[in-house]
């Protein structure tokens, strides 16, 4: 085992790494300059493009990934379509210090890079790590649950992206662009199997040329899996009388159908006009939720059962259960209190761009609807929540920017987003009696509706001192208004004298945000960039969607601060070998203010809103490729690996459940006496690992006539994190490595091939996020405690699949 002595010692070995690695691509700069010089390509001829030429669009034009001046990590699209990734929690465990997981509750996912993201229990958070598809721009975490097909790429830009992406992106963004049309008539399908989680599954892509000026391309997908965990429960009786149901056999089944249409058309080299049309159904049940930890050994009693099924331990056991009728009375759709999730996605956009010359002008329209309906239940099937959300987005971008043969270029533009978010919550958290008049069972029933209009002006100027330094410098202006509407519609009558039911509370939040940037980048070559920049973030604040209003609640009491970043970047891409190695090196030193973080408190059934006062979160990333083998033969291999040091200060925050005041929970005492809160200053952040470390390979070989042999594989370690958003020690996610690997046989140009696909072969069965047992443990902030339960949202272990496709 390491010694902490140890680990700075290896921290300082990395950043040594990195700065040699940096220091030598600047002492080799006059080297390349010399080697570009020599080696001038006549004018007309063919360029060669080199082994990491990947086209990347991360500030709004395409350009080489080596010489954009931006950590980004690009999956492209042969990648995701032969290891048959279609959600971002398979992206992820590719990228270093990306981690992405799904929620249980209206928040949706729990997306964090680099140590910055938003907690899972909130629904009225925005990611600090947004989505764009297509030029759309998502920042709700639902936005997991899309169904991702036929897509050109992946590219996930790290560190604060403000400029180029609309709003809402102070960690990060992950962008996906789907394929467009063909200028040829292409067809091809895809089916597969995968074993542990007996998933079914078919993609079908038709794309080429309607007439001369318009292409088409048509992309469906549909999947049907019975689940990768064994719901073991066993049917009971509660203390109320009320029988706990099963519904058994492996869990969670999932259905799903995608398509997505998109047109284009191009009457000139001048103008395209790109129309996409997207849309998907996913019926689902809910994430799994296990005991990670049990202090007496054996679960607690919940309303004074305790579940016979649980073992307290992360595996492909779990219990959910069903709810009877009498529990079910009144939800809203309960859907006859079996667990489901049900999702309902419309995606549109309207891209148009004009290039008359050395300006081009662009036109982004898109409409963005997530329908959404739940039904889960906790606590061995005595507590459900049954939620309908239907989130809403229209947003108009336009840009314009120009590429004169002079120094000094410019990119300006507007964006225009409103959006509806309308909540219903009805949820059973405490045992109450049955309402004698309505028959209900639940404890209390929240309507909210929230509108957000957001405009922002955008601009940067672009200088190139000769033909090597390029000076970038620009801004966004952003000024958001949103109308909070919260009513507490029913409340049981026990209830009453401490949650008014009835009661409304509305309020209007505005606010306005400068976020600059300057980046430097030195060009020596066409193999070489060194880049350094200040950077800005900017995500909103809002309103607390997940409290229910007490008698003492006000609307201040529900909202939280807008969050912003700042600070600084480094880095360097080149490229060795005449483009057979490539090397990419970043470190970075950002601020974060006010980070927007949620507690849950069992004990009280709340859900608690604050704004850190500063989170520091600097580092370094590291990687590296390099072929081997070129031909009729190649081999490529890849390093990677990244240190991040992130760390709370000037920060009090709650309690976890259970904490005594010898471990710390001994600041902000109530009107009782009784300690509240905790000095977070110096400690880690949730979900942010120290160490992501990985490497793999890429071989591919001819085999007899036409056909051709791929074998990929790679290894990817993750460092321990804590996964309790109150730091709870008990939490923490070991170290674990991800094994993933493809054997693939298929013909050369167009054609079959058959694959063997294999994810997470150790099955790792990893939680991102952990809360204490509803109603459990006691004592916190005192001398002496009763610890709750730990209970954990679980990610899906292996994936072994077959698949077969097929290009016509």
């Amino acid at each position: 085992m390491k010694t902490t002595a140890d680990m700075r010692r290896t921290r300082r070995q990395l950043a040594a790494a990195g700065s040699a690695i940096m220091l030598a691509a600047i002492l080799a700069a006059p080297a390349y300059a010399q080697e570009a010089a020599a080696d001038v390509t006549p004018a007309g001829a063919e360029e060669t493009r080199g082994a990491e030429d990947i086209i990347v669009t991360a500030r709004r034009r395409d350009e080489r990934l080596q010489d954009v001046p931006i950590a980004i990590s690009a999956i492209t699209g042969d990648t995701l379509r032969e290891q048959n990734i279609t959600n971002i929690q398979d992206a992820a465990k590719l990228v270093p210090t990306l981690l992405v997981g799904r929620s249980s509750s209206g928040a949706g996912s729990v997306i964090y890079m680099r140590g910055i993201g938003t907690g899972s229990l909130s629904r009225g958070f925005e990611q600090s790590i947004s989505i764009n598809i297509d030029n759309v721009q998502i920042s709700r975490g639902n936005a997991i649950n899309i169904g991702y097909l036929d897509l050109a790429q992946m590219e996930i830009l790290k560190g604060p992206q403000a400029l180029f992406f609309g709003k809402n992106s102070p960690g990060g963004i992950i962008t996906m662009t789907s394929a467009d049309p063909t200028d040829e008539l292409e067809l091809s399908v895809k089916a597969g199997y995968d074993f542990e989680s007996r998933q079914a599954y078919g993609e079908a892509v038709a794309s080429g040329p309607l007439t001369d000026t318009i292409g088409a391309r048509v992309a469906v997908r549909a999947s049907d899996a019975q689940g990768y965990f064994h719901n073991d429960a066993v049917a009971f009786t509660d203390a109320r009388g009320l029988l706990m149901g099963t519904f058994g056999g492996r869990y969670p089944r999932q259905r799903e159908i995608a398509g997505r249409l998109t047109l284009q058309f191009e009457p000139s080299p001048d103008f395209k006009a790109r129309l996409k049309l997207f849309a998907s159904k996913n019926d689902a049940q809910p994430v799994i939720r296990q005991n990670l930890y049990c202090p007496n050994g054996t679960p607690q009693p919940v309303f004074g059962v305790v579940d016979l099924r649980e073992d307290c331990r992360i595996n492909r056991s779990v219990s959910i259960y069903s709810s009877p009728a009498a529990l079910i009375v009144g939800y809203p759709e309960p859907r006859d209190g079996v667990p489901y999730t049900e999702n309902r996605v419309l995606l549109t956009s309207l891209d148009m761009s004009y290039s008359p010359g050395d300006i081009d002008l662009t036109s982004v329209t898109a409409y963005f609807v997530n329908d959404q309906k739940q039904y889960s239940t906790f606590s061995f099937g005595q507590f459900g929540a049954n939620e309908l959300q239907k989130y809403s987005a229209f947003s108009q971008e336009l840009r314009l920017a120009t590429d004169f043969d002079f120094p000094l270029n410019a990119t300006v533009g507007t964006y225009y987003q409103k959006t509806n978010f309308p909540v219903t919550n009805a949820a059973l958290f405490q045992n109450t009696p049955v309402d004698p008049v309505t028959g209900r069972r639940f404890t209390a029933q929240q309507d909210m509706d929230l509108d957000t209009r957001t405009y922002s002006v955008f601009g940067e100027l672009s200088l190139k001192l000769g033909d090597t330094i390029e000076i970038n410098g620009g801004a966004r202006a952003t000024w958001e208004r949103k109308d909070f509407d919260y009513t507490l519609s029913y409340v049981a009558p026990a209830l009453r004298g401490a949650f008014p039911m009835g009661r409304n509370v509305n309020d209007t939040l505005k606010e306005s945000d400068v976020s600059p940037q300057v980046t430097i980048a030195y060009k020596p070559s066409r193999q070489l960039t060194i880049y350094g920049g200040y950077r800005t973030g900017y995500k909103s604040g809002g309103y607390n969607q997940s409290q229910y209003l007490r008698n003492a609640t006000t609307i201040r009491d529900l909202i939280f601060r807008a969050e912003t970043a700042s600070g600084f970047e480094l880095g360097a891409k080149g490229q060795l070998a005449d483009g057979r190695m490539t090397f990419n090196v970043a470190l970075y030193d950002y601020d974060y203010k006010n980070l927007q973080t949620l507690v849950f408190d069992a004990a009280t059934v709340s859900y608690n809103v604050a704004n850190a006062g500063l989170l520091t979160t600097r580092g370094i990333e590291i990687d590296t490729s390099y072929n081997i083998l070129e031909g009729d033969s190649d081999l490529r291999v890849n390093l990677a690996g990244s240190y991040n040091d992130a760390k709370f200060h000037d920060y009090v925050g709650q309690c976890y459940g259970g904490q005594t005041i010898a471990q710390g929970c001994s600041l902000n005492p109530n009107a009782t006496g009784v300690f509240t809160g905790q000095d977070y200053d110096g400690r880690t952040p949730p979900r942010a690992p120290e160490w992501s470390l990985g490497g793999g390979f890429n071989f591919g070989t001819p085999v007899g006539e036409n056909l051709r042999f791929k074998l990929v594989g790679d290894v990817r370690y993750t460092s321990s994190f804590d996964t309790h958003d109150a730091l709870n020690p008990r939490a923490k996610q070991p170290g674990y490595a991800l094994v993933n690997g493809s054997v693939t046989l298929g013909q050369e140009e167009n054609g079959w091939e058959l694959s063997l696909i294999g994810r997470n072969l150790t099955n790792k069965i990893i939680y991102f996020a952990t809360i204490d047992q509803t109603g459990q443990g006691s004592g916190t902030g005192t001398a002496a405690s009763v610890f709750p339960d730990l209970v954990s949202t679980t990610e899906a272990g292996r994936s072994v699949s077959l698949q077969f496709s097929y290009r016509f």
